[in-house]
């Protein structure tokens, strides 16, 4: 039997993620494929370079003569088998005007970094699929942590797991709160007072130990090297993120005019994993970095003469 008639038994399973398009056959080939390309997306699910938009599968009942260099890898090793990698994906100028417009939705994930979210893709995978996909036990402790974090709770009674002990006594004085024997013994304060405590010790400890898209530490966001931030008029570059990375803070010349003058200094707020920016400079050590090479950035000589005199104390906005 050709490809082409052994694909025309079932329609084609369409993905569409931020960086093209993948085709996949009905037949078995094709479903192997596919099952490897979503338990890739969930193996790398809290990866912060992996993500790559929303999940979306279609199907395609149309004509194919066209597609069929696509479909599969058009055969040629189906190396989406083991993942897919940026430059498989099949952009939409590669594919027939009239393509788009012949799919049917069939599901839809926003792959966003919660933990229902997380949960809610195996099930959606399987309903439409009948696939099970498998979790990775990396990621079953950054999803109990993101439910932790997200609900304030943990319940005792469900199954340890790896950072169970480290929460197990917040957790144990939570539920002597809430295992009242009358709701006038409740107390709302004392509730809510270990209910945020649960919720920063889960997100401590997924900031020290792991690097999760949406929820990663400061230090890790300043070291990785693929990491852009634009403040104000200045991308800043590998000796700037030293900079903020080592607890200093930034003089940017680039920004001293009217619309971004609140931007002429930044510092890294390490406490609060936010990037701090002022129009005065902060009491920390400073510098200006100009050609790559730093330079201390003297505060007095460095400001205008018209604000030298004001003698204000820096803001330090949150970025």
């Amino acid at each position: 039997m050709t490809m082409e008639k052994s694909n025309r038994t079932a329609p084609l399973k369409v993905v569409l993620r931020n960086h093209g398009y993948l085709l996949f056959s009905g037949n078995k080939a094709g479903e192997e494929a596919l099952r490897g390309y979503l338990q890739r997306a969930a193996d790398r699910y809290f990866e912060p370079h992996a993500h790559d938009g929303a999940l979306e599968i279609y199907e395609y009942s149309g004509r194919r003569r066209e597609l069929m260099h696509h479909i599969n890898g058009g055969g040629h090793g189906m190396s989406c088998r083991e993942g897919t990698g940026k430059a498989e994906y099949i952009p939409l100028k590669a594919l027939p005007a009239w393509f788009v417009d012949s799919l049917e939705p069939r599901l839809y994930h926003a792959m966003n970094p919660t933990a229902d979210e997380y949960r809610g893709l195996f099930s959606k995978v399987k309903g439409y699929t009948g696939f099970e996909l498998s979790s990775r036990a990396e990621n079953e402790d950054i999803y109990r942590l993101l439910s932790i974090r997200e609900r304030g709770y943990m319940n005792i009674h469900d199954r340890p797991f790896t950072y169970y002990r480290e929460l197990l006594p917040l957790a144990e004085r939570l539920e002597e709160v809430t295992q009242v024997k009358a709701a006038e013994l409740f107390d709302p304060q004392a509730f809510r007072k270990l209910s945020s405590e649960i919720r920063k010790k889960a997100d401590d400890i997924l900031r020290r130990d792991f690097d999760v898209r949406g929820h990663r530490s400061l230090e890790k966001y300043l070291s990785n090297p693929d990491t852009a931030l634009l403040v104000g008029n200045v991308k800043l570059e590998n000796e700037q993120f030293r900079v903020l990375s080592e607890g200093h803070a930034l003089y940017l010349p680039e920004n001293d005019r009217p619309a971004s003058r609140h931007l002429l200094y930044c510092m890294a707020d390490f406490i609060q994993h936010k990037l701090l920016v002022s129009g005065e400079p902060f009491p920390v050590r400073t510098y200006r970095v100009k050609d790559g090479i730093r330079h201390p950035a003297g505060q007095c000589e460095e400001l205008p003469e018209k604000r030298k005199r004001t003698g204000r104390k820096p803001s330090g906005r949150k970025l």
